[in-house]
């Protein structure tokens, strides 16, 4: 007996002076987290350095007993593998290399979920989805009428994942602890609604996203922190695009433009939804006045407007003040931050952001132009369209 309490002891003792992350993958992680990196395309210069800032997250203990894979599709050969700490550094380890990889297609996607999620199970789960993105817009490379869309293979104009495909995939899941759409314009009302069963937050921004996307050597921390802490991620990404030492030449382009991110709690979805529903039916549109709505879009026909600017155009001032609560209490004001001016590329520069109108979230206005015929076509497709405007 007391040899054996002596080499329990001894176990324990040494179990506890390990500082690797754990790398027994048949026990239950806390969370495993899958970085699905879409970069066949003009962001292909920038995975590297994003898996960089992975790294050096890993490294520094930043994954808290969490599991971290990620499926990268670029100009290398693509590969799922797995960032794990070893004697404090950051280690790699191929878990499949694939001959081609069509990141784009909704099977392979579910195909890289499989795999990473039941080779490393863990009692909760994040993905991130890196690439391009354009919230619900149609899809115009597709024969049929597509509805929305995040990531693209074989170029920029290549074949693309649509919000519906990737509704179907994620239904198969357990719900996750976070989606982040580590991409342009997703963060919409349209495609949170959509996704909101699938999710318990979704993170991502209301208009075009730095090429190097998210601070990842920050806000991974806060991804794997227990309770997934949505104030913190927001923070640390907001505070990586305002500090003088990044924007002074940090990066790889020498970006210096600011961003917009945010956290959508989605079970408050419903209750936002329902309010919204009812100021439409109300609403005036003949006469509301849609000029001072933020616009994130910058392209000569736009399509994203802040989802506050808009509501506050048509609605009353009782209706509005009762909106406003059920959207603090969906997107609470730390969970989304914004810079005063934020870039775009089809300027190519940066446009004024007003702070005080800025929601978190985008939404498409409806628009009597012939230019815009295609689109609201699309639009009244939607399951957000459906549930929000009236119809026969």
């Amino acid at each position: 007996m007391a040899r054996f309490l002596y080499i329990t002891g001894l176990l324990l003792l040494l179990a506890s002076c390990h500082h690797d992350e754990a790398e027994d993958n048949n026990t239950l992680a806390p969370r495993t987290i899958l970085i699905y990196m879409m970069g066949e395309n003009s962001l292909a210069s920038y995975m590297q350095y994003d898996i960089d800032e992975m790294k050096q997250a890993v490294a520094e203990g930043s994954l808290q007993g969490c599991n971290l894979l990620v499926c990268q599709d670029g100009t290398r050969r693509p590969a799922l593998f797995r960032i794990r700490q070893h004697n404090g550094k950051a280690v790699a380890d191929t878990i499949r290399r694939y001959d081609t990889l069509l990141s784009t297609d909704p099977n392979v996607l579910r195909s890289v979920m499989d795999e990473a999620f039941q080779k490393f199970p863990a009692y909760s789960y994040g993905l991130v989805l890196w690439s391009h993105g354009d919230g619900w817009l149609p899809d115009d490379s597709r024969e049929k009428i597509a509805t929305r869309w995040i990531g693209t293979d074989q170029g920029n104009n290549g074949p693309k994942l649509e919000v519906e495909e990737l509704s179907s995939v994620l239904s198969q899941y357990p719900k996750l602890d976070f989606l982040f759409f580590d991409a342009c314009f997703m963060q919409t009302i349209e495609v949170a609604y959509t996704l909101r069963p699938y999710a318990q937050y979704i993170i991502g921004s209301v208009t075009e996203t730095p090429g190097i996307g998210a601070p990842y050597h920050h806000v991974l921390r806060h991804l794997c922190a227990p309770e997934c802490d949505m104030a913190s991620v927001i923070g640390s990404y907001y505070s990586y695009y305002t500090d003088p030492q990044t924007i002074n030449g940090q990066f790889p382009d020498g970006w210096a433009y600011g961003c917009a991110i945010s956290a959508i709690h989605c079970d408050a979805l419903d209750a936002l939804t329902a309010k919204t529903k009812e100021i439409i039916a109300a609403a005036d549109f003949d006469n509301a006045d849609f000029r001072n709505v933020q616009c994130y879009d910058m392209r000569s026909l736009p399509y994203y407007y802040d989802f506050n600017g808009f509501i506050h155009a048509i609605a009353t001032d009782n209706q509005y003040r009762e909106w406003k609560d059920l959207l603090e209490a969906c997107i609470p004001e730390s969970f989304r931050a914004a810079t005063s001016s934020c870039y775009s590329a089809y300027l190519p520069g940066s446009f004024p952001i007003d702070t005080e109108q800025y929601s978190g979230i985008s939404t498409y206005i409806l628009q009597d132009n012939d230019g815009y015929a295609a689109a609201n076509a699309a639009y009244e497709q939607l399951d957000w369209y459906k549930a929000v405007y009236p119809h026969p």
